[in-house]
């Protein structure tokens, strides 16, 4: 009897061992991570749209580095300037390359934006030199009729950009929306949301978040034009 009562509890505790490896393989198989930042209580308040239903004015230049530069993920090592957030995903690629053979978004040291109502608007990517002032490096054009941003109750929102990261062992598939809009102090504000799942073999991470960034308005006077690169030859 004591030998048989001695394997009936030995075994039971290797059942309930495996029960609990099961239960951790489970948990860890549907992790989600959720991340929503709430909007920075020192940052100056947003400024309302001209009118219910139209997109708000975004016009004006901006340092092209953020004021406020977050932590970039791996797959999004450029977050904090603002040519990556307004162009990527949204612009045809030029045929410029970077090492990687991969194509490239001028970075520059401001942006100009010129919005045409709710319809267009006008995105230069500028280089400031003490000799030669302001030169343009790129030029770009976003379209409400092409799809490239609709105006939301939230601000002008740009068309989701997708993101796939595939490696050997893991990949991740998600996709972000980002919508901007002015503060009251004429920073340029953008709220991010993210969406992502990590494959890795028979674990699924998923994860959700909300954050904000900002870029500083730059007052330019008309003798600050900029012109062409070209044209600075």
């Amino acid at each position: 009897m004591c030998a048989r009562g001695l394997l009936r509890k030995k075994v039971s505790a290797v059942l309930l061992r495996l029960a609990g490896a099961s239960i951790s393989i489970l948990s860890l198989a549907s992790c989600v991570w959720t991340h929503h930042s709430d909007y920075p209580k020192d940052w100056s308040p947003i400024a309302t749209a001209a009118e219910p239903g139209h997109c708000p004015d975004l016009s004006g230049t901006y340092r092209a580095f953020s004021a406020d530069a977050n932590p970039c993920p791996a797959w999004e090592e450029a977050c904090n300037w603002l040519s990556y957030n307004l162009l990527s995903g949204n612009i045809g690629w030029s045929e410029v390359k970077d090492e990687s053979d991969r194509p490239a978004i001028p970075i520059g040291s401001h942006v100009r934006i010129q919005q045409s109502g709710d319809q267009r608007l006008d995105v230069s990517l500028l280089q400031e030199d003490a000799e030669q002032g302001w030169t343009v490096i790129g030029e770009y054009v976003l379209r409400a009729a092409d799809a490239d941003y609709k105006c939301e109750p939230e601000g002008l929102q740009l068309k989701s950009r997708s993101i796939f990261v595939p490696a050997l062992i893991e990949n991740a598939v998600g996709s972000v929306r980002r919508i901007f809009n002015r503060g009251e102090d004429g920073h340029l504000i953008m709220k991010r949301e993210g969406d992502m799942v990590l494959h890795m073999g028979f674990f699924i991470h998923a994860s959700d978040s909300i954050d904000w960034t900002r870029w500083e308005h730059i007052e330019t006077s008309d003798s600050a034009a900029p012109v062409r690169g070209n044209e600075a030859d």
